[in-house]
C-alpha cells in the first residue's frame, strides 16, 4: 500500500510542468527606420554603446556633481530598495515551490469530559493530553500556479532593476539640463553686466550734453530709463539663477547651504559638442529603460492570468504529521501516569494526499481571469504608446539640437553687426552728427541680440542632454 501511495506521489510531482493560462510574447510596437533629423548627429549601429555621454561637456565640475548625485540622491536610494523589496519577494515567490509548512507543534491539555457524554462509562474523564511533532502541508505545483507566481515576482524584481536604471537616467540629464541652465544664466547675467557699463557711460555722455546745453534733457532720459531697465533685468536673472542652483542642490541630496560650501560653479560658458552619436530607432527599445520596465510589467502580468486560471483547478496537497503522544490521569495501558513520553509507544503520524477543488464560485474565477486579460491588454496599449512618445522625445530633441546650431550662428552675425552700430552710433552722438536714439536704438539691438546669443548658445547644450535622456542613456 505504501509503495502505491509513494508510485502516485512521484507520479503528481513529475505531472507538475502542466503550466495553465498563456506564455507571455513580446507585443508587436510601431517602428521606424531612421530619424528624420540627422543634422549634427552621427548614427551607429545597434550596438553602439554610448557610454558616459555627459563627460563630452569636458566640464569638470559637470562630472564631479553627477559622480556626487549618484550615491547621494534620495529618490535613486528609493528606487535601490525598492529592488531590494522585488527580490526579497522573488525569494518568498521560488520558495512555495517547497512545503509551504513545515512547522513543529506542541500542546498539553487537561481535559475534563461530561460525566453525561456517550462512551464515558468505563473511561478516564480528567486527564492531560500531550502533544509534541512536526507538520508538513505540500501543496503540488500541479498547475503551474507557483510556477506563475515566481514569473510574476521575477518580472517585477526586473522592473525594479529598469526603474532604477531610469531614475538614474532622469537624475543625471536633470543635472545636466540644471548645469547648462545655470551656465547660460551666468553668461546671460554677465552679458547684461557689460552692456550695463556701455549704457551707464551713455548716460553719463547725456548728462554732460545737456548740463551743457547741446542736447535736451529727453537724451539724458532716455539714456537713463535703458539703463535701468536693463538692471532691472539682471535682477531678474539673478532670482531664476538662484532658483536653479537650489534646484541643483536638491537633486545632489544637499541644503542649498551645503551645496554652496560644497561646490563652486564658474562663469565660464559650457563646452557643447556640435555632434550627437546615437543609433538607430530600433535601438531605442532595449535602450530606454522605462520601456524594458513596462516590458517586465507586461511580463509579470501575462503571469498573473495563469495564476487566475490555476483558481479554476484543483488544489492537489500532501499532508502529515509525524511526533508523540501520551496522556497522563487515563487507563492507558503503556503511559505508566505520562512517564513514557518518549518511548515507541509515544508514536503518533498520519500522511496522505488531499485536494480542495472550488465547483460552485458563480462567476467569480472567470471573470477574475477576464479582469487579469483586460489589465494585460491595457498594459501593452499603453507600452505602445510610450514607444510612440519615445520616438517623439528623439525627434523634436534631434531638431531642437539641429535649429539651435543653425540659429546661434545667425544670432553670432547678428550680434557682430549690432556691436558695430553701436560703435559708430555712439561716434557720430558724441561728435554731433546723430540725435541719441540713434544710440538709443542701438544698444536696445546689441542688448538684445546679445541676450538671444547667450540663448541659443545654452539651448544647444540643454538640446544635447534632451537627446541622451530622450534617446535612454544613463
Amino acid at each position: 500500500m505504501n509503495g502505491k501511495f509513494l508510485g502516485l506521489f512521484a507520479l503528481l510531482l513529475l505531472v507538475g510542468c502542466i503550466h495553465v493560462g498563456p506564455d507571455f510574447k513580446t507585443p508587436e510596437t510601431p517602428t521606424q527606420e531612421f530619424w528624420s533629423e540627422e543634422s549634427h548627429v552621427i548614427a551607429g549601429n545597434e550596438e553602439i554603446q554610448i557610454g558616459e555621454w555627459w563627460k563630452n561637456y569636458q566640464d569638470d565640475t559637470l562630472n564631479a556633481l553627477i559622480d556626487f548625485a549618484l550615491t547621494e540622491n534620495y529618490t535613486l536610494e528609493a528606487a535601490a530598495n525598492r529592488i531590494l523589496a522585488a527580490r526579497a519577494n522573488l525569494g518568498f515567490a521560488i520558495g512555495e515551490y517547497f512545503p509551504q509548512t513545515q512547522q513543529a507543534e506542541g500542546s498539553a491539555f487537561n481535559t475534563h469530559l461530561s460525566a453525561n457524554a456517550p462512551n464515558t462509562l468505563n473511561a478516564s474523564r480528567t486527564f492531560w493530553d500531550n502533544i509534541l511533532g512536526l507538520r508538513i502541508i505540500w501543496e503540488l505545483d500541479f498547475w503551474g500556479r507557483f510556477f506563475r507566481g515566481v514569473q510574476a515576482a521575477y518580472g517585477e524584481y526586473e522592473a525594479s532593476k529598469s526603474d532604477y536604471q531610469d531614475v538614474q537616467r532622469l537624475l543625471i540629464s536633470d543635472i545636466v539640463l540644471a548645469y547648462v541652465q545655470q551656465k547660460t544664466f551666468q553668461e546671460r547675467i554677465a552679458t547684461y553686466e557689460r552692456n550695463i557699463i556701455i549704457q551707464h557711460r551713455s548716460v553719463e555722455i547725456a548728462k554732460v550734453r545737456w548740463e551743457e546745453g547741446y542736447d535736451s534733457e529727453l537724451d539724458y532720459a532716455q539714456a537713463g530709463s535703458l539703463w535701468k531697465e536693463s538692471t532691472a533685468q539682471k535682477v531678474a536673472l539673478e532670482i531664476d539663477l538662484k532658483r536653479v542652483t537650489t534646484s541643483l542642490a536638491i537633486l545632489l541630496g544637499l541644503t542649498p547651504e551645503e551645496f554652496s560650501n560644497r561646490f563652486f560653479i564658474d562663469s565660464q560658458p559650457i563646452r557643447t559638442p556640435k555632434d550627437a552619436v546615437i543609433g538607430y530607432p530600433a535601438q531605442i527599445l532595449c535602450q530606454r529603460p522605462d520601456l524594458r520596465r513596462s516590458l517586465d510589467l507586461l511580463y509579470a502580468q501575462s503571469a498573473r492570468i495563469g495564476i487566475a486560471v490555476s483558481d479554476l483547478f484543483p488544489r492537489i496537497s500532501f499532508t502529515g504529521f509525524l511526533g508523540l503522544e501520551c496522556a497522563a490521569g487515563t487507563h492507558s495501558t503503556f503511559n505508566q501516569n505520562g512517564k513514557n513520553f518518549f518511548s515507541r509507544n509515544s508514536l503518533t503520524f498520519f500522511y496522505g494526499p488531499d485536494f480542495a477543488w472550488p465547483l460552485l464560485n458563480y462567476g467569480r474565477l472567470e471573470n477574475r481571469i477576464k479582469e487579469q486579460y483586460a489589465i494585460l491588454n491595457e498594459g501593452i496599449a499603453l507600452y505602445r504608446n510610450q514607444v510612440l512618445d519615445a520616438y517623439k522625445e528623439v525627434e523634436d530633441a534631434l531638431t531642437f539640437f539641429a535649429k539651435s546650431i543653425e540659429e546661434t550662428a545667425n544670432f553670432q552675425d547678428s550680434f557682430n553687426f549690432a556691436k558695430r552700430s553701436v560703435d559708430i552710433s555712439t561716434l557720430q552722438y558724441q561728435e554731433g552728427l546723430a540725435d541719441y536714439t540713434r544710440v538709443l536704438n542701438s544698444l536696445q539691438l546689441l542688448i538684445g541680440v546679445e541676450d538671444d546669443l547667450a540663448q541659443a548658445e545654452g539651448n544647444i547644450g540643454l538640446a544635447y542632454a534632451l537627446i541622451y535622456k530622450a534617446f535612454g542613456s544613463y
